[in-house]
C-alpha cells in the first residue's frame, strides 16, 4: 500500500487524526484518550456499547428542556446505527464518556422510564414530561433511512391541524399502542415529532384499509377471477406443452393470464414472468413442465416452457425459430399498439386544415415516443443523430402511422406534400404515384382540400381577406393585384398555371392589437366536393 493511502496516526496515542467522537463534549478542557468502537479495551461489542449510549440518551432527553443534565446537543450527535460507519475512526474520548455517563442517579425521570418499560405503556411515558420524547411517534426512533441510498431522515414537529385525525385512524387500523399514546393529547402543544416517511406509511395503511372496506365482496371476486385465469393457463399448458410437445415462450403464458384477468374485470398488467414462473413451479402442473433460456435476436434471452419428457437440447432445437421470431413479433405488436393508442388520443384536424392548424400539430408531438426511439436507433445506431437523420426519422414515422391506421390518421407530411406537388406540377399521375407509395395524400384529397379552402375564404370575406380588421378607424388605404403565372413542364409537355396575387395595406386605430391566434376560416363537414361555384354579387 502506498504512503499516500496509509492512514495517518498520532505517534503518541496511535489514534487516527480524523477520529470522530460520537459523544463529544466541547466544554471539557481535557478530553483524555481516544477509544475506538473496535478497540480491544471495550469489554462488550460495538453494537452493545451503542445500545448502552442510546439508553443513557433516552434518559437524558426525558429531562426538562432547562435541565443541566439533558445534554441535548450531545445526544443528537449519537448515530442511530453503525451502518456505513468506519469503526476504526469512530468512538469516544474517555473524558467525554465520563461526563456523559456520570450523575445518572440524579436524573428525575429515571424511575418514570423504568416504570414505563415495566408495563410497556407509552401513555405512562408520555405523561412523565410536559413534552413528548424527541422521537417519531410511529417508529419510536430518532433517525431513519427510508431507502438504501437515501439520506438519513430526522424527526419534525407537527405544525397544522392534520394531527387530529391520527387518534381515530390509529384506532381504525388497530395500532392501539399509538392510539393510547396520542389519545386526548394536543400533539402540537406537546411538541410531538414524526418522520415524513413513517407518516406516509401510516396514511397508506389507513387508505388501504378504507379501500378494502369499500370494495366489500370484491375481494372474493378477485380471488375467483384469479382462479379462473390460472385454470386457463393450466389448460393451455396441458394441451400445447404436455400433449402436443410444443415449446412456447413464457411471455405468451403471461399474456394469456393478463387477458383472462382483464376479461373478468380485474386487470393486472404488472404481472411479470418471474411471478408466473414461481406459481407454475409450485402448482401440480409444474411437475410435467420445465423451463430454460432461449437466446433470441441480439443479446436478448427468453424463458420458454417445454415438456418435462423432452431434454433441454431438444427443447432448444425446437424453439430455435421461436426465439428468433418472437422478438420481432413482440416489438411489432408493441409499436402497433403504441400507434393505435396515439391515434385514439390525438385531436382531430379541423376541416379544411390551414397552415396554422398543421403548425399546432407538429409531427414530434403526434408520433409516439416508442416509434421515434426505435427508428432513431435503427437509423443512427450508436452514433449521435443529426438534423438530417431527425427529418428522415420523422418522415418514416409519419408514413408508418398513416399505414397502420389505413390512411385514417392525416399527418402533416402527407397533406403538405400532396398540396405542394399539385401546386407546382398540377400532375395527377405524379401525385397518385406518391400516394400509392404512402408518401402523400391522394390527388382527390388535394382537390377536396383546395375546394374547401376556397369555400371558406369565399364565406368569410367577399372583397377583403379574413386578416383585414374591420370597424371604425381601421381603414384600407392601398391595394395591389398582379398576375403570377407559372410555366410548368411535366410528362405531358409545357403548361401554364394562371394565378393572381394581391396585397392590402391597412392602418389600424391606436391601441388595437392585430395579433390573434383564433381561426379566421370557418369549419365545415368534409365532403367530396371538388369544384366550387361562386355567385357574383
Amino acid at each position: 500500500m502506498s504512503n499516500s493511502k496509509k492512514r495517518k496516526y498520532d505517534e503518541q496515542l496511535n489514534i487516527p487524526t480524523d477520529f470522530r467522537c460520537i459523544i463529544h463534549n466541547s466544554g471539557l478542557s481535557n478530553h483524555g484518550d481516544c477509544v475506538t468502537l473496535n478497540s480491544t479495551k471495550l469489554k462488550v461489542s460495538a453494537e452493545q456499547k451503542l445500545d448502552q449510549l442510546h439508553s443513557i440518551r433516552n434518559k437524558r432527553l426525558a429531562e426538562p428542556c432547562d435541565s443541566p443534565h439533558r445534554m441535548h446537543d450531545i445526544c443528537k450527535s449519537i448515530p442511530a446505527s453503525l451502518c456505513g460507519i468506519d469503526l476504526n475512526i469512530t468512538g469516544y474520548h474517555r473524558g467525554c464518556y465520563q461526563a456523559f455517563t456520570k450523575n445518572l442517579d440524579r436524573l428525575s425521570k429515571a424511575e418514570c422510564t423504568k416504570h414505563s418499560q415495566k408495563h410497556h405503556s407509552p401513555r405512562i411515558f408520555a405523561n412523565c414530561s410536559n413534552q413528548f420524547p424527541p422521537e417519531c411517534i410511529f417508529c419510536k426512533k430518532l433517525e431513519v433511512k427510508p431507502k438504501k441510498h437515501a439520506n438519513t431522515e430526522r424527526c419534525v414537529q407537527f405544525t397544522n391541524t392534520t394531527w387530529q385525525q391520527i387518534e381515530s385512524q390509529a384506532f381504525e387500523v388497530g395500532d392501539f399502542a399509538l392510539y393510547r399514546l396520542v389519545q386526548g393529547e394536543d400533539l402540537v402543544a406537546r411538541e410531538a415529532m414524526f418522520h415524513t416517511s413513517c407518516r406516509k406509511d401510516f396514511e397508506l395503511k389507513v387508505f388501504n384499509l378504507s379501500k378494502r372496506q369499500s370494495m366489500g365482496g370484491s375481494v372474493k371476486n378477485s380471488h375467483t377471477s384469479e382462479n379462473l385465469a390460472q385454470q386457463s393457463v393450466r389448460d393451455m399448458i396441458s394441451q400445447k406443452v404436455v400433449v402436443q410437445k410444443e415449446v412456447i415462450p413464457l411471455a405468451s403464458v403471461r399474456d394469456l393470464y393478463i387477458t383472462e384477468m382483464h376479461n373478468n374485470g380485474f386487470p393486472n398488467i404488472n404481472y411479470n414472468n418471474r411471478t408466473l414462473k414461481v406459481w407454475l413451479q409450485s402448482d401440480p402442473i409444474g411437475q410435467k413442465i420445465a423451463f430454460t433460456k432461449q437466446k433470441g435476436a441480439g443479446c436478448i434471452m427468453h424463458s420458454v416452457v417445454f415438456s418435462a419428457d423432452m431434454t433441454v437440447p431438444e427443447a432448444i432445437a425446437s424453439g430455435f425459430k421461436l426465439g428468433s421470431s418472437s422478438v420481432k413479433e413482440e416489438v411489432a405488436t408493441y409499436l402497433r399498439k403504441s400507434v393505435k393508442q396515439a391515434y385514439t388520443v390525438s385531436k382531430p384536424l379541423p376541416w379544411p386544415p390551414t397552415a396554422d392548424d398543421l403548425d399546432a400539430f407538429p409531427p414530434e408531438e403526434l408520433v409516439p415516443d416508442a416509434l421515434q426511439t426505435f427508428l432513431t436507433q435503427l437509423v443512427c445506431g450508436d452514433s449521435a443523430g443529426t438534423e438530417k437523420t431527425r427529418r428522415i426519422v420523422l418522415s418514416i414515422a409519419q408514413d408508418i402511422c398513416r399505414a397502420v391506421t389505413n390512411g385514417e390518421w392525416k399527418m402533416p407530411k402527407h397533406i403538405l406534400l400532396s398540396t405542394t406537388v399539385r401546386h407546382l406540377y398540377r400532375s395527377k399521375i405524379l401525385t397518385t404515384m406518391l400516394s400509392r407509395l404512402g408518401h402523400s395524400e391522394s390527388y382527390d384529397y388535394s382537390l377536396e382540400l383546395e375546394t374547401s379552402l376556397a369555400k371558406a375564404l369565399n364565406d368569410s370575406s367577399s372583397k377583403l381577406t379574413p386578416l383585414i380588421v374591420t370597424g371604425p378607424g381601421n381603414e384600407v388605404f392601398h391595394v395591389e393585384w398582379d398576375n403570377l403565372n407559372k410555366i410548368t413542364t411535366n410528362i405531358h409537355g409545357s403548361n401554364v398555371v394562371n394565378s393572381t396575387a394581391g396585397i392590402m395595406i391597412q392602418e389600424l386605430k391606436p391601441g388595437y392589437c392585430a395579433t390573434s391566434s383564433e381561426r379566421t376560416l370557418g369549419v365545415y363537414q368534409r365532403t367530396k366536393a371538388r369544384s366550387l361555384k361562386v355567385d357574383e354579387q
